[in-house]
């Protein structure tokens, strides 16, 4: 990789409403919204996007209603960006599709760039570069319940400049870097449906391979009723508690926890995504005292106890523990470890619980009212299929094998982003 400096003489102070024009939506309501028409984003679809990830509920809006907003005030096209404001801000997206439409005030639209000074990718990439983030989180206004930024506040800051040239030059280095980690997402991501589909297939439909590997229930497979349920033949219906047992996580001090990369990792409920799945920068580093039998493992079950989301995403969302910070972990009081008894294993009891019933099932057992307690007989009490050890045994090797996958992917990644990040550092020198 060809590498070039940029000296600090090189550089350009400019607020941003001199590159670009700074501004949000008007105003959509909630009964505007219909089953199908014109995409509308919130924040967090733009977050979901922003992290490669698919939006988990789409809104729309109709045809006249944008065309309306359109005419009046414009809407967002390809190669703006949006960026949020409110709650988890800085989040960013390029836009990449039109025609789409978005909530006033959660989501700041940078249009019009001056690209005699601008190249608009660049500037994502500074929206995207840690400095950056610490700016915005310095200028965000804490809210009784969410942070929030403002426009005006927006407009006024100041990123250094490069020149133009060197501004493409940065763009096309960065994009390398994008290129292989979008790509290294989507293959995580499409292990995690295959995980899922597979599951279904075997466990749902009945259809895993018998002992001449043809689908069992397609071929004629013996189908028998066991406490109510019509399952495969030497299978059984049966609730998780007599398979599971759960052990809390730590309880911590803030003084414990170190923003370097000292100490244990620690899981905690940043480390859930909405909907199940790892984020890594959500982990923390643990500097305190500890008991070493509160170790966990690569491959380790864990589940979120605590949920601060409006709609209750994490509560009971389950997580198989990648093998990505070396072979000792520890766990937060938000979290706990599900402890699988045979015949079940972890990998199982994950697609159990990655079931949509279960998602709906679980929220029944979170109490409060701006923090969700889980109670976890509910995770007990819930029903599944224990299937025979054979079945069983081909099914957790393959789904081994796929999380063996995704841990390499995820390092991968991670090094990517720390990569680029060194990189933004390094060519995005700050006053």
């Amino acid at each position: 990789m060809k590498d070039f400096r940029l000296a600090k003489c090189d550089l350009k102070m400019f607020r941003i409403d001199a590159l670009c024009t700074v501004k949000s939506s008007k105003r959509v309501y909630a009964r505007d919204y219909v089953p199908n028409g014109i995409p509308f984003f919130r924040g967090r679809e733009i977050t979901q996007m922003s992290q490669n990830k698919p939006i988990s509920k789409k809104l729309y809006i109709s045809k006249d209603v944008f065309e309306e907003m359109d005419k009046k005030f414009g809407s967002p096209q390809i190669g703006d960006i949006l960026l949020t404001a409110v709650g988890t801000i800085g989040n960013t997206w390029e836009v990449n599709t039109t025609p789409l439409y978005f909530k006033d005030g959660n989501i700041f639209w940078f249009s019009e760039f001056v690209t005699d000074i601008i190249n608009p990718k660049y500037l994502k990439i500074v929206f995207e570069s840690n400095w950056f983030q610490r700016l915005l989180r310095r200028k965000s206004s804490i809210g009784s319940v969410q942070n929030t930024l403002t426009i005006e506040k927006v407009k006024r800051l100041r990123i250094p400049l490069p020149s133009l040239d060197d501004q493409n030059r940065i763009v096309d280095q960065i994009s390398k870097f994008s290129s292989l980690y979008n790509l290294n997402h989507t293959i995580l991501r499409e292990l995690e449906e295959y995980s899922k589909l597979l599951f279904h297939k075997w466990f749902i439909d009945f259809n895993f391979p018998n002992e001449k590997g043809l689908p069992y229930r397609k071929s004629g497979g013996n189908l028998h009723v066991h406490n109510g349920k019509l399952c495969p033949k030497d299978w059984t219906w049966s609730p998780l508690g007599r398979y599971i047992s759960f052990q809390k996580g730590m309880y911590y001090a803030s003084d414990d926890i170190d923003g370097s990369s000292k100490g244990i990792p620690m899981v905690n409920l940043d480390s859930f995504t909405n909907y199940g799945g790892y984020k890594a920068e959500g982990i923390k580093n643990y500097t305190g005292t500890y008991n070493e039998t509160k170790y966990l493992h690569p491959f380790d079950l864990v589940v979120a106890c605590t949920d601060v989301t409006r709609q209750g995403d994490i509560i009971g969302t389950p997580l198989l523990l990648p093998d990505v910070h070396g072979n000792h972990l520890l766990i937060s009081c938000d979290v706990a470890h599900i402890q699988v008894k045979k015949p079940l294993d972890t990998y199982y009891v994950q697609c159990v619980l990655q079931q949509r019933i279960y998602r709906k099932y679980i929220k029944r057992f979170a109490n409060g009212t701006n923090v969700l307690h889980l109670n976890p007989k509910g995770i007990a009490r819930f029903h599944t299929y224990i299937p025979d050890q054979r079945t069983l045994s081909k099914f957790s090797e393959i789904l081994e094998n796929i999380e063996m996958k995704r841990s390499v992917l995820i390092k991968e990644n991670q090094f990517l982003q720390n990569m680029r990040q060194i990189l933004i550092q390094k060519w995005i020198a700050t006053r």
